[in-house]
């Protein structure tokens, strides 16, 4: 097990660390197979040369290894990560991110790592379980969280920038749905939703990197999707995209768009969105009625190696 703190004992030198767990008197391991193995992990983890010293003298991400490699010399079946990351710096958290999903690609053992960072989970994790005060939320891969979430708490959670919310009125139309916001409206196939949908208060969802600019000419071509009459707030560049902030009739809309450059502070703009990438949930209940796929996902797998 990999905890926060790292859990080293200050005395000892690194490779004593690393070998104390194997020095029990269960173990049949000699001191020479003892020695073997915790040299061959410290190479496995790029931490030879800090045999010798204690940890005292060592980085957070050098210490975090070694705290690793204590779990490794001891051959696991199950690797358990209680926010081994927490710790370290974000651009140190991201290396070691790397080197954990290798770590466990390489010697193939199932690993369960709890963690409050949803980037974490996303980019670590084949499945990912979503824990909401003790109560399991969602199992499914990363994908599966992302665009078909159980309900509105699973979707405000995944994603960054964090997704739109707005309330709305849905009416069927017969082979369309009407969904009404505050200053707009929009439809959408019958086809995307269930067909049991009974409901006529909801709520939308729109997730940043699915918003474009230029609504009012998509709309001319036949796109289907909502124009959102908004005006800039706040700009935030971030090289090749931006994260932009604007003040809707419907409430704050956050977009990440590439044309940023067409655009200024405090002037108007509309947005739209296709409609297969609007997710739409129950108002009262707060299930989810249309993923960003256009189906409600209801088998999302049976084991996690993520928790949230």
């Amino acid at each position: 097990m990999v905890f926060q703190d790292f859990a080293l004992y200050p005395h000892m030198t690194i490779e004593q660390n690393l070998g104390f767990g194997l020095e029990r008197e269960d173990n049949d391991l000699s001191s020479a197979e003892i020695t073997e193995t915790v040299h061959d992990v410290a190479e496995m983890l790029g931490i030879s040369d800090l045999l010798d010293k204690k940890p005292a003298s060592l980085s957070g991400g050098q210490k975090q290894r070694v705290a690793l490699g204590r779990a490794i010399v001891r051959e696991p079946r199950l690797f358990l990560f209680d926010e081994p990351l927490a710790n370290l710096d974000a651009q140190l958290r991201k290396s070691m991110r790397t080197e954990i999903v290798e770590l466990q690609s390489e010697m193939g053992i199932t690993s369960a790592y709890v963690t409050h960072n949803q980037e974490e989970a996303m980019t670590i994790a084949d499945k990912i379980a979503i824990l909401r005060d003790g109560e399991l939320q969602q199992l499914g891969m990363p994908s599966e969280i992302f665009n078909e979430p159980t309900n509105l708490f699973v979707a405000q959670f995944v994603g960054s920038p964090d997704m739109n919310i707005f309330d709305a009125k849905m009416t069927d139309e017969g082979e369309t749905y009407r969904v009404e916001l505050a200053d707009s409206s929009f439809t959408i196939p019958a086809e995307l939703l269930p067909a049991d949908v009974d409901t006529s208060e909801v709520t939308v969802g729109f997730r940043p990197q699915d918003l474009f600019l230029n609504a009012s000419s998509a709309r001319v071509q036949g796109h289907g999707g909502p124009v959102l009459e908004s005006s800039v707030r706040v700009i935030e560049p971030l090289g090749t995209e931006a994260i932009v902030h604007a003040e809707a009739a419907d409430g704050d809309i956050t977009a990440t768009i590439t044309q940023f450059h067409e655009i200024v502070e405090g002037e108007a703009i509309e947005f739209t969105i296709a409609p297969e990438h609007v997710y739409i949930f129950e108002r009262e209940t707060e299930r989810l009625i249309k993923g960003r796929l256009g189906s409600e996902t209801s088998e999302t797998g049976t084991t996690s190696e993520v928790e949230v």
